[in-house]
């Protein structure tokens, strides 16, 4: 097998392990937590058109991606998109001030505080880290997961494409470790236990200081790449893992803006854009 598709493989594991708790039950509500990926918002309509549920509550101001993507909240964008979908409009809730898990449950449970069952709407690979943000702030509810049927690394959203969707999981990963210590999550003990090949180490620190190193573009059959799912990010990817390089993903190069990963020997930075890859060495 060779590094290129252990690279997926391993990632494919994670998807699967993080999104194992879909399902599908009647509940009293469903809450959507909205995101980048409008699939989620037409898998929780057909949950309501179904019959599982007869309130939706649309939950999200804007994240990482979003804030970059739409001029208003992702809860509005959802609302309009249940609306395309039939769901009538007074069985929707719109809560458009969350910025993170702990915010969606918790500002939905005052919204709905008579029910005693909930269904949690969001992406596959984030159900497990909703689950445990459920844990934390919303004990005692019925809780149930749901998330429309995608497959890695084939149907993810084009709109962060795959090594997006990787650098998110690598980061769930990761607060599924730290939060429970500061509050944010219910523990969770992940297979092998937390510091075994899933886990990654404490990422404080390790963002390099601007104008401190110098780029050197990679050759140009690898720096003409023009899609982040390519093929060339894969062979970028297994260079470095070929040379022992653990890569972690930072949200952006404090530099260039673009999105990039973080060799673990804190060394080497991997800038992946639409339009560049090229590789930085830190001086």
């Amino acid at each position: 097998m060779t590094t290129e598709t252990l690279t997926i493989k391993r990632a494919a594991e994670i998807w699967n392990y993080m999104a194992a708790l879909n399902n599908r039950a009647r509940s009293d509500a469903i809450v959507l937590c909205c995101s980048y990926d409008l699939r989620t918002c037409d898998h929780a309509c057909e949950l309501i058109r179904s019959g599982f549920a007869d309130t939706l509550l649309l939950s999200g101001n804007t994240g990482n991606w979003t804030r970059h993507i739409w001029a208003e909240p992702e809860a509005e964008i959802y609302y309009r998109r249940a609306l395309d979908n039939g769901v009538a409009a007074e069985k929707i809730i719109v809560e458009s001030e969350a910025t993170n898990f702990g915010e969606n449950v918790s500002f939905s449970r005052q919204l709905l505080r008579d029910v005693a069952s909930v269904t949690f709407v969001s992406k596959p690979y984030s159900l497990l880290r909703v689950k445990l943000t459920v844990e934390r702030y919303w004990p005692g509810i019925e809780a149930h997961f749901s998330a429309p049927e995608i497959v890695f690394p084939e149907e993810v959203s084009n709109i962060v494409g795959v090594l997006g969707v990787i650098g998110e999981m690598v980061g769930d990963i990761d607060r599924i470790q730290r939060y429970p210590a500061l509050g944010y999550q219910a523990a969770h003990t992940l297979p092998g236990g937390n510091n075994r090949r899933l886990a990654l180490p404490d990422r404080a620190g390790l963002h390099p200081s601007p104008g401190h190193r110098t780029r050197q573009t990679l050759r140009s059959g690898l720096a003409s790449s023009r899609s982040m799912e390519g093929t060339a990010l894969f062979s970028v990817l297994s260079i470095c893992e070929s040379k022992g390089q653990n890569l972690l993903p930072l949200p952006t190069n404090p530099r260039s803006g673009d999105l990039c990963w973080l060799g673990t020997s804190s060394d080497t930075i991997i800038d992946v854009s639409p339009l560049k890859l090229s590789v930085s060495k830190m001086i």
